[in-house]
């Protein structure tokens, strides 16, 4: 029987699986750390001398037609240089690559980036981050 906790831990390596992939395909090289002790780094993307840690978080499908227009993702403190959030958008699976660089990594208590997919009711658009500005991993720093 898989209890709650197995179920969020194989959601999240479902989820990592997806960003490993996703890099494979756009010919990076993916490094999983060998222990992981929730230490904020789920993987390690190389391409062309460029090294960047991400932090996966895995989400729920994200339906635009049901009244949403954005998705809020929490996460812990971690010196991850990008959150990485697989979001499947009216069935097409899209993985979200937010920069971070370890501004969160001494916050205990974390915070909330919003990732909008369509435009809100109220029409702002001003310092919305709309998921497709975010589809790939930098290949300079």
């Amino acid at each position: 029987m898989t209890t709650v906790h197995g179920k969020r831990l194989r959601l999240g390596k479902l989820g990592e699986l997806q960003v490993a992939i996703n890099l494979l395909e756009k010919d990076w090289d993916v490094y999983f750390p060998f222990i992981d002790d929730g230490g904020g780094i789920d993987l390690i993307a190389i391409k062309n001398n460029i090294i960047w840690t991400l932090q996966v978080k895995n989400q729920l499908y994200i339906h635009k037609n049901r009244g949403r227009t954005s998705k809020e993702f929490r996460y812990g403190g971690t010196p991850a240089d990008f959150l990485v959030f697989p979001m499947v958008i009216d069935d097409t699976l899209h993985i979200i690559y937010y920069p971070h660089f370890g501004k969160s990594k001494d916050s205990k208590d974390g915070s909330t980036i919003a990732i909008s997919f369509s435009e809100p009711k109220n029409k702002q658009i001003i310092g919305i981050n709309w998921w497709e500005d975010f589809l790939h991993l930098p290949e300079e720093r």
